[in-house]
């Protein structure tokens, strides 16, 4: 019986790799593979022993849900310190000559201990990857989860301990004894920044996370010289031309929390911060950055302050008591970046909600001051949207859970106003900017950040349905931001059961002196660069990095590298060039 067993293992094994083998491919005479509807992985016996039934049946019923299984992080193919490949696998292409430095990427390694589910995805243990492009047609990659005090101490205790620190969404094991008073923790899984060489995980609910550029590993909390004194958001941003960092966080407090705007040095040094009061508890995820200001916009997502007294006693998980309350409209709030102690608060005319600004850009327009803000708006329900993030083994998204682009724009009549005054913004128009799809995670070349000319295009993963890809985000779309947009976007797609994550511009090496003189061609410096994205295989849970040409994505891939294992879906990252 044992020697039979072996033999079912070692085939498995065998024809999982022929899977791979088959999924990289080229196809002969132009024909494309084909797949069941349910991935010939998931249908084996070795996901059957590996993966809990609950789970294994959600996995069936929608493949790309097999991408939301925690990551290896010291099994066979991980090693003890995490995952690590000296040299990729380039199976098809060639690796650009221009493409010199290390993509990083954040998202949730994990969303379950065991057999139980943390509380919503954004509650998941931050999982960082590290793309290396040497320059010379080669690359390695390295991954390790961030060793939060959270995640440590849940290695320590073991799966059959349960969950064993609170998070936004989810509560410990132990009930409301155990939960009472408790501060949620900080899972470090949404983005990066990079400081001065430093390599910071980032998140909503805590400091910034250190981690070794190079080894991943962590380091700990960064707080600035010990001066910040509030969270500091996931979407803290770089403004490249000032050499400034440009960041936010909450302060939390009995009542209505303030929102924290701060700017550094770019080594971090000297931060400047300023307290302002949101108009109700709320959750701010991004901001814009211009020139000379910095915008945030804030959705009437809320929680009620007599609520928090649920959360205090430990009844529930904070996370789980925000309510959509459009009667409290959608706030814009722009701080001036030459003193952030001037903010103004526009009201829009209706209620709007959101995660992501695209871009923001300010410029003279007949005699006043203009900004323009592009964003990733909802279509549809918040609630329907973070409802099945709470449960992201029986979701399935549809359109109306995905964003459409919208611009705004204000004004400030320049008569009479001091250079910094932000006291005399108005709101003066919304546009819908039309695209192929509906979509989410947008990015934009980082070059674009602050300048004279406004971002023109956008890379953002679409909900495109194509080859029956369907219930997830599976596509890149390239999209202008200038209205009326574009109904035929640019998009391109992995084919039948390979679903494309979220987009990262990387920009192309060049030399340094025409670094300083910027392409003026209008949206030509938007594209110079390459799009890459990890791209789930649910026929041999694999993953693919893929990497696209900004200048014609759907030409298809200029090189793809192939993972010998899979990666969970993530979230967002950045590209920092090989000095």
């Amino acid at each position: 019986r044992q020697v039979l067993q072996d033999l079912m293992v070692a085939f498995e094994a065998a024809a999982r790799a022929a899977l791979v083998q088959l999924a990289v491919m080229p196809c002969a005479l132009g024909l494309a593979l084909t797949m069941s509807s349910a991935a010939p992985y998931w249908q084996s016996a070795a996901a059957a022993r590996s993966t809990p039934p609950e789970i294994l049946k959600a996995i069936r019923a929608a493949p790309w849900r097999g991408a939301l299984e925690p990551t290896p992080s010291s099994s066979s193919a991980a090693g003890p310190g995490g995952l690590r490949l000296e040299s990729m696998e380039v199976v098809e292409g060639e690796l650009p000559a221009d493409l010199a430095g290390t993509l990083y990427k954040n998202g949730p390694g994990r969303i379950r201990i065991g057999e139980q589910r943390y509380g919503h995805w954004f509650d998941g243990d931050g999982f960082v990857t590290a793309l290396n492009f040497a320059g010379d047609g080669t690359a390695s990659f390295r991954a390790e989860y961030v060793k939060t005090e959270r995640y440590v101490a849940q290695e320590l205790a073991g799966v059959d301990a349960g969950i064993v620190r609170r998070g936004a969404w989810t509560q410990k094991a132990g009930g409301a004894l155990d939960n009472a008073f408790r501060v949620p923790t900080n899972p470090g899984n949404t983005n990066l920044l990079v400081v001065d060489g430093r390599l910071l995980a980032t998140c909503e609910g805590g400091l910034p996370i250190e981690l070794d550029p190079i080894t991943l590993e962590t380091k700990g909390d960064f707080d600035f010289g010990g001066s910040m004194k509030s969270f500091f958001a996931a979407h803290s941003k770089i403004d490249p031309f000032k050499s400034r960092v440009c960041a936010f966080g909450l302060i939390l407090g009995p009542g209505t929390p303030d929102i924290n705007i701060m700017e550094a040095n770019a080594d971090g040094s000297n931060l400047v911060q300023h307290a302002h009061p949101l108009p109700f508890t709320t959750f701010v995820h991004d901001m814009g950055v211009t020139a000379n200001h910095l915008v945030f916009m804030v959705p009437p997502w809320t929680v009620d302050p007599l609520d928090t007294l649920n959360f205090l006693a430990g009844v529930k998980a904070y996370g789980t008591m925000f309510k959509w309350t459009p009667e409290k409209g959608t706030w814009v709030l722009i701080a001036d970046r030459n003193d952030l102690t001037k903010l103004h608060r526009v009201r829009l005319p209706e209620a709007v909600s959101l995660y992501h600004i695209i871009s923001a850009h300010e410029d003279e327009v007949e005699g006043a001051r203009r900004l323009t803000l592009n964003v990733a708006r909802h279509i549809g329900s918040r609630t329907k949207l973070e409802s099945s993030f709470a449960n992201m083994y029986d979701a399935f998204f549809e359109e109306d859970q995905e964003c459409e682009a919208w611009q705004y724009t204000f004004t400030r009549t320049s008569a009479g106003a001091s250079a910094g005054a932000a006291t005399e913004w108005s709101y003066a128009s919304s546009t819908k900017v039309e695209t192929a799809y509906p979509f989410e995670l947008p990015d934009v070349n980082p070059g674009t950040f602050c300048e004279g000319t406004p971002a023109r295009y956008a890379f953002v993963n679409a909900l495109t349905g194509r080859d029956g890809n369907n219930g997830i985000l599976d596509g890149i779309m390239r999209i202008d931001l200038r209205p009326p947009g574009n109904g035929a976007s640019p998009v391109w797609t992995a084919g039948a059961g390979k679903f494309a994550g979220a987009p990262t511009f990387m920009p192309r090496q060049r030399a340094q002196e025409s670094k300083s003189s910027p392409m003026v061609a209008d949206g030509e410096r938007d594209l110079d660069g390459y799009v890459l994205t990890y791209v789930y295989c649910s026929t041999t849970h694999t993953t693919q990095a893929v990497i696209l040409d900004a200048r014609a994505i759907e030409a298809g891939p200029v090189a793809v590298l192939q993972l010998p294992y899979h990666l969970p879906l993530s979230f967002h990252g950045t590209y920092m060039e090989a000095r």
